[in-house]
């Protein structure tokens, strides 16, 4: 089941990629018949611009960090709360009932995505998933401001 899940997911990622892909090979196309004066529009409005999102602070939170070491995880090679297999730069621990499982927050200028939990894992704390559990250690605990988009 969770490897029909992930194959879903792979498969569903790989779409959305070459829908993007695609989208913007019309943008440009579409940036270059406007060069070309084969389509006129108003100056101050593109004909192309991708939707702006707001950031919004959800507030100050406890921030730590964790690896798949047995140390921070209990046992290594386990997958998410949310079925995906945390991965470095991506994958934060959250109190699901605050952030619930695929939020995209923003700490320190760097997008994550809330994909698992923990005990740990009450009220405003965040725990950010690391390759390694000397990174985890180094990083501590901080408080952060997080940030999520509107």
């Amino acid at each position: 089941m969770v490897a029909s899940c992930n194959q879903t997911i792979e498969t569903q990622t790989s779409q959305i990629s070459y829908l993007h892909n695609q989208n913007m090979q019309l943008a440009q196309e579409l940036d270059q018949l406007k060069h070309n004066g084969e389509i006129i529009v108003p100056v101050d409005k593109p004909a192309f611009a991708e939707p702006q999102k707001q950031l919004v602070s959800l507030g100050m939170f406890d921030v730590t960090a964790y690896c798949h070491c047995s140390i921070c995880c209990g046992r290594e090679g386990q997958l998410t709360a949310s079925g995906t297999y945390p991965t470095a730069g991506r994958t934060i621990g959250v109190d699901p009932e605050i952030l619930p499982y695929g939020t995209e927050v923003v700490i320190n200028e760097h997008t994550y995505i809330a994909e698992d939990t923990g005990g740990a894992m009450q009220g405003k704390h965040i725990d950010i998933f690391m390759d390694s559990h000397e990174e985890a250690l180094q990083f501590g605990r901080q408080l952060l401001e997080v940030f999520n988009y509107e």
